[in-house]
């Protein structure tokens, strides 16, 4: 018998792992709902546009997340812009490495740009401060112009790494992202 009690935030936990493995295309409301242990009615209570709804709710908690515990570690002034950095980068890592499937706002982008474009504004905006929170720290040893440039190149490292890492079973290819970004900061 499904359970019928449930808050929205679990829904969310649960549909994201069904879609970090399963895809957004290769979804339905009916593998959701049966994730979820809840009757289809009881999951469209909840989110009314069904999975684009759960979708978009699950990418603005990973983007509410990324928000609170990522992004801040570029502002702490106490602690030095290297470290700053290789902290960041570690917790995106664990972020991205757990589960299944790799960086689920990354596959999201891939899979979802050209289809369903509603969902690409919540996606530029964690890719942004992703890039804004590189940059800041770039910023430290090299120019403002140079520092974006620089976090587009990590950042782009970073997700080739974590592509690389899920295809060859291999961490190697994240640690020496990581590396790489670091570079610049030792001096």
């Amino acid at each position: 018998m499904p359970k019928t009690k449930t808050s929205r935030e679990a829904l969310i936990r649960t549909s994201l792992e069904v879609f970090r493995q399963q895809g957004y295309h290769g979804t339905s409301v009916s593998d959701l709902s049966k994730a979820c242990d809840i009757p289809k009615s009881h999951f469209y209570y909840y989110f009314p546009d069904g999975k684009q709804g759960i979708m978009q709710a699950s990418l603005e908690a990973i983007l509410g997340y990324f928000e609170a515990k990522v992004l801040p570690l570029s502002e702490q002034a106490d602690i030095p812009p290297a470290l700053r950095m290789e902290q960041l980068l570690n917790r995106f890592r664990r972020v991205v490495t757990e589960g299944e499937g790799g960086c689920f706002m990354a596959n999201t982008t891939l899979e979802t740009l050209h289809t369903s474009p509603q969902f690409r504004p919540v996606l530029r905006q964690f890719f942004d401060g992703l890039r804004q929170a590189v940059s800041r720290l770039n910023a430290h040893v090299m120019s403002a112009e140079a520092a974006v440039k620089e976090a587009d190149r990590v950042i782009q490292d970073f997700e080739g790494g974590v592509l690389l890492m899920r295809l060859y079973g291999d961490p190697v290819y994240v640690d020496e992202a990581i590396q790489r970004a670091l570079l610049p900061f030792q001096i």
